[in-house]
């Protein structure tokens, strides 16, 4: 019997058949950039090891619910009859789970090359503008958000669009000519947390990029095809404010990542420090984020515009519509007390938070907050209902049905939000 080990950011386990392998990707347990190997001596992506076994299983319908995260980001290029996490822009990558296995980053580098061929690329954009947004909110004082009883919509909204941004994780590619474009994998949410550019994320929003930067097949394409790639993090507070962002830290623990812009924040969020099993069913709870499901193409205009933007080249805030970087706010209640789930190999259990403020494909690493404004979770699951074949590949996703989404709570985090990031509001529920 073949036995296999399995190595994620640096932990082996294992060792495991490779039936209950492909069980654990397939359950998200284990994600595109973990890898297998029998030696210990001589690793492979996990994904390169299933693919050729999934591809000659027969495809038979096993409906299955499970706890699914909403994407590393929405997909960016949809299949409207299979809507999956994300996909890697125009290379049509679909990576289940909300990851990406790098090590085929080369074959996406050529195919983008291979496209773009004889275009000519638009001209780079200037650097981000590290000044803060010239809107005023007059009902809602600059610092810590508090939305009080007098607060008006437009100035809810205001602050919103200010302090909660879009994730685009993707790269910069240099040609050999000098000439450049950016390319999107997927997208994400954003918040902010501190008055000096510190941002709150999921952790399966930039694994992509962070992967990708220490993957020996990017520097194997770049010498081949005489290229540069250059992962990269953008975020944007509305189109015309965009910076790069730096990842600051990554939880080995936790579904959480923080962000660093180069911004003064003129609103950021206070945290709740009231412990996971002590946060009560309440009602008036929002979802804010950037899901895809709300630039989806609708109209037959809608269509053109996106084929165009897929044939282009230039920075990265001309592959997204307009509508993509509109906040959008979902409301809906904790309908349960906060309970532990596992819901990675990698990772231990986590207090999560049972709401309804449904949650999409690009919705992960925003905030769930109360009418107030205080966070009291960082959005990363939602339940869906998926079909699989015998190899366990989701052939079909159902969308979630139930309308179950999940927030990671937010004291299980603190330490490690607190030693990166200064100057965070914690703050108690109000009963």
């Amino acid at each position: 019997m073949d036995l296999w080990y399995v190595r994620t950011r640096g932990r082996v386990t294992g060792p495991f058949r490779i039936d209950d392998i492909r069980t654990m990707r397939a359950n998200r347990q284990l994600q595109g950039f973990d890898e297998v190997s029998q030696d210990q001596m001589t690793w492979e992506p996990i994904d390169l090891v299933l693919s050729p076994q999934a591809a000659t299983a027969p495809a038979t319908a096993l409906p299955t619910t499970t706890a699914y995260d909403p994407g590393r980001g929405d997909t960016h290029r949809r299949r409207p009859q299979q809507k999956q996490p994300f996909t890697l822009g125009r290379s049509g990558w679909i990576v289940a789970g909300g990851t990406i296995a790098a090590s085929i980053l080369a074959v996406v580098v050529v195919f983008l090359l291979t496209r773009h061929r004889g275009e000519k690329p638009a001209a780079t954009d200037k650097p981000a503008q590290t000044v803060p947004p010239s809107a005023r909110a007059e009902t809602v004082p600059n610092g810590v958000i508090k939305f009080g009883p007098t607060v008006t919509a437009s100035d809810r909204d205001t602050v919103l669009a200010a302090s909660v941004g879009l994730v685009v994780a993707g790269a910069t590619i240099t040609r050999s000519d000098g000439t450049q474009y950016d390319e999107p994998e997927s997208t994400g949410t954003g918040f902010a947390v501190a008055p000096s550019g510190y941002l709150l994320t999921n952790a399966h929003v930039v694994d992509s990029v962070a992967a990708a930067r220490r993957s020996p097949a990017r520097a194997d394409a770049e010498q081949k095809l005489k290229i540069k790639v250059e992962p990269k993090l953008w975020v944007f507070f509305g189109k015309g404010d965009k910076y790069e962002a730096d990842l600051v830290h990554r939880s080995e623990d936790y579904d959480m990542a923080i962000l660093k812009v180069n911004r003064a924040c003129p609103w950021y969020f206070p945290l709740c420090d009231r412990p996971a099993g002590q946060i009560p069913k309440l009602d008036g709870v929002s979802s804010v984020g950037f899901p895809g499901v709300d630039r989806e193409v609708v109209t037959q205009k809608e269509l053109v515009e996106k084929i165009l933007r897929d044939a282009g080249v230039g920075p990265i805030q001309s592959k997204f519509p307009e509508s993509a970087f509109e906040v959008s706010v979902r409301g809906g209640s904790v309908t349960k007390r906060a309970e532990q789930r596992r819901m990675s190999a990698s990772q231990q259990d986590s207090f999560v938070l049972q709401h309804t403020a449904q949650i999409f494909g690009g919705n992960s690493g925003g905030p769930l907050v109360t009418n107030v404004g205080l966070v009291l979770g960082i959005n990363t699951w939602s339940q869906r209902k998926v079909v699989q074949d015998k190899a366990g590949k989701v052939i079909a996703d159902q969308g979630n049905l139930n309308n179950i989404n999940y927030a990671l709570t937010l004291p299980q985090l603190r330490s490690e939000i607190d030693k990166h990031v200064p100057s965070v509001a914690w703050q108690p529920l109000a009963e």
